[in-house]
């Protein structure tokens, strides 16, 4: 059964490009790991208008020992 990991984020005006770019590094090889997310969604309110504010992101993971996984190679490198 799929495991979905879900943050809620609230970017201030003006820096929507700011975590874009920072979204886009955590994408980078540098942060590969054996067991990677069977898909990753990024969600924003359109209904208030373009400057919204509000975002969900959901990473996929095929099951719990998956998202597991992952999370056992994050905290090994700290």
């Amino acid at each position: 059964m799929a495991v979905i990991a879900v943050f809620t984020y609230e970017v201030r005006p003006g820096r929507f490009a700011d975590f874009m770019a920072k979204l886009r590094k955590a994408a980078s090889p540098e942060f590969d790991s054996p067991v990677m997310p069977k898909a990753v969604r990024l969600l924003r309110n359109g209904v208030p208008g373009p400057d919204t504010t509000s975002l969900i992101l959901h990473i996929e993971y095929e099951d719990m020992a998956a998202y597991g996984a992952t999370k056992a190679h994050v905290f090994d490198g700290l």
